[in-house]
């Protein structure tokens, strides 16, 4: 007597098996990371990025270390190398947000996101995998530059004899990395902003106001607002490692803040995705 095997339906002896979601989710992951790689607008913006970090660190630093020998014994006091080295990130953080609105927005501009929808239907899974590799991205290009600004704004100082500070003294490390860690932070921010705009000028736009404009003001407000809003902002409070406040969260939890933040801007992100192009 033959004995007749079936085979479950949806899966035919000899088919290759269906790949898990965490292997779609990855090839979706490598894809996403080899276009934002392979990206001119990515070349040129990380260039400006650097060049704005370091060469402001330089100008920062010619002017104030060569100002040092004249300075009143107060300002001396005052004279910080490692602020003095860092205070470009100010400046170059702008090149960050901008290439992370140009990650989502260039899609919705080229038209390109319907045929991404298409190839990844879960909206999680593109959001999720276009926020993860801008953010890879942004840290491998933000970390090394924060060690880059502070080598040159060292060299600089103490070549002009003014006092200078080493990787080695206390707190320097973790200002140095913690504004490479900020650069990383600016990454999901920045893609979220432009998911929710869907527009270049509106997400550079809203990101320059809230990266500089914003922060800038708060110095007119009413003592009793302005010490709680420079407090709890969240670049302000994720800066904390370049930039001291003293009544400032700290610089860890400043961050922690920050990262907060940014996982709120990403989850809305997600329900506008999902909503307006389901």
């Amino acid at each position: 007597m033959s004995t007749i095997t079936t085979t479950p339906a949806g899966h035919l002896r000899g088919d290759p098996e269906p790949a898990s979601e965490s292997a779609r989710f990855l090839r979706v992951l490598h894809s996403e990371w080899t276009k934002i790689r392979t990206l001119r607008s990515t070349f040129y913006t990380l260039a400006v990025f650097v060049v704005l970090a370091v060469g402001m660190t330089a100008v920062i630093t010619v002017g104030s270390g060569g100002e040092y020998a004249e300075m009143a014994a107060e300002e001396r006091a005052a004279f910080d190398p490692l602020e003095l080295s860092m205070f470009s990130l100010i400046f170059a953080q702008l090149a960050v947000a901008v290439l992370g609105v140009l990650v989502m927005t260039n899609e919705y501009a080229t038209g390109m996101i319907g045929p991404s929808l298409m190839a990844v239907p879960r909206r999680g899974h593109l959001l999720a995998a276009k926020t993860i590799a801008y953010t890879l991205l942004a840290g491998l290009a933000g970390i090394p530059t924060a060690f880059a600004m502070f080598l040159t704004g060292q060299v600089i100082l103490d070549m002009q004899g003014a006092p200078s500070a080493a990787l080695i003294d206390d707190g320097v490390l973790e200002t140095v990395v913690g504004a490479g860690l900020y650069f990383t932070a600016l990454g999901p921010i920045a893609v979220s902003v432009g998911t929710l705009l869907r527009s270049t000028a509106g997400g550079v736009a809203t990101l320059v106001a809230g990266l500089l404009l914003a922060p800038s003001l708060t110095g007119t407000l009413p003592e009793t607002w302005a010490e709680p809003v420079q407090k709890y902002y969240p670049t302000l409070a994720g800066a904390q490692f370049v930039i001291d406040h003293p009544a400032g969260l700290g610089p860890w939890a400043g961050f922690g803040l920050m990262c907060a933040f940014a996982a709120v801007l990403v989850a809305a992100a997600f329900v506008v995705l999902r909503r307006r192009d389901g």
